[in-house]
């Protein structure tokens, strides 16, 4: 689903709009990324078919269909809500043009969306086993980011411009240690890699969703995203679960799992936002400090409950 958000430096509430925008697909399950334009004269809206602004497209078709066919403008528009007229589109024109766009995709919604996420060495992934051992469909975004980066011929650009031709290996594809190496001690490069990427492993996602709920329109899908909170991308999920594990046990894990010294895995622990803050921020939180068992336990119990909650 291709979500076009327009707007004019002179459109008045055009941020009330957009998070109305992004509430709502969040209710219906939708992650894909919403491109966000400035329109600053009529030649502009021209290229999008826009008329007044703020706008909405979804799939190259305006959300209000009463002003399709109409001459261009990237003047303010106005909206009809509830009889009376408004500057931002109303909730219940957005929700009929996603179900409709959603029809025509031949899905439903993915009303039952969960995120997966925890603290590095945490054993998140082990987590991830046993949902998917009870029936969940497990999405691995670490996996989607790998495939985007070398699948994408787009992504590829991208990186080269942004990063030169040293992140190349003698065979022009992109060197993962070589970039990483790049991005690991510079924070805005890190997130410009990130913005890079993400796009399209929000597509990719999106593409996977689709085939899932042709199979199970009931599908329960467990998205395994480290970088939950770090890109704050927690409100296109129904609910979170963090897996967390105490630091000192989370620590010991790291260096054995990575042979890595105190020094070096307490770094590694540190680019990521601190496990107390992403507790507060979780709906859920299974406790791996211990057994195996324990943590089953745990996991069947959050099962249990996201498999009861009302779409």
């Amino acid at each position: 689903m291709h979500i076009n958000f327009l707007y004019s430096l002179g459109c008045p509430r055009w941020g009330e709009a957009l998070e109305r925008l992004k509430r709502i697909l969040v209710e219906n399950g939708i992650t894909r990324t919403i491109v966000i334009t400035r329109i600053q004269n009529s030649k502009d809206a021209e290229k999008f078919n826009a008329h007044g602004t703020p706008s909405i497209l979804i799939n190259g078709k305006d959300i209000d269909k009463s002003v399709r066919g109409k001459p261009c403008t990237y003047s303010c528009r106005f909206y009809m809500d509830n009889g009376r007229l408004s500057r931002i589109p109303p909730e219940d024109m957005i929700e009929d043009a996603i179900k409709e766009a959603l029809k025509d995709e031949g899905r439903k919604s993915a009303r039952r969306l969960f995120a997966l996420t925890g603290g590095i060495a945490t054993g998140k992934s082990t987590v991830a086993s046993m949902f998917k051992q009870l029936g969940a469909y497990i999405i691995d975004a670490d996996k989607l980011s790998h495939e985007a980066l070398y699948k994408s011929a787009v992504v590829h650009k991208k990186i080269v411009d942004s990063f030169g031709n040293s992140v190349l290996n003698d065979k022009g594809i992109i060197d993962r240690k070589r970039l990483g190496e790049i991005v690991w001690h510079d924070d805005e490069k890190r997130q410009l890699l990130e913005y890079i990427i993400h796009p399209e492993v929000i597509s990719l996602g999106e593409k996977i969703i689709s085939e899932i709920l042709k199979k199970n329109s009931d599908a329960i899908i467990i998205y395994d995203i480290p970088v939950l909170y770090e890109g704050n991308y927690q409100n296109r999920f129904k609910k979170t679960i963090l897996v967390y594990a105490d630091y000192k046990i989370q620590l010991k894990r790291l260096m054995q799992r990575n042979n890595l010294s105190e020094q070096g895995a307490r770094l590694l622990i540190s680019k990521q936002i601190p496990i107390a803050k992403k507790l507060e921020l979780a709906d859920y939180i299974i406790d791996n400090s211990g057994s195996l068992a324990q943590t089953k336990k745990q996991a069947e119990q959050v099962f249990d409950e996201i498999s009861q909650l009302q779409e």
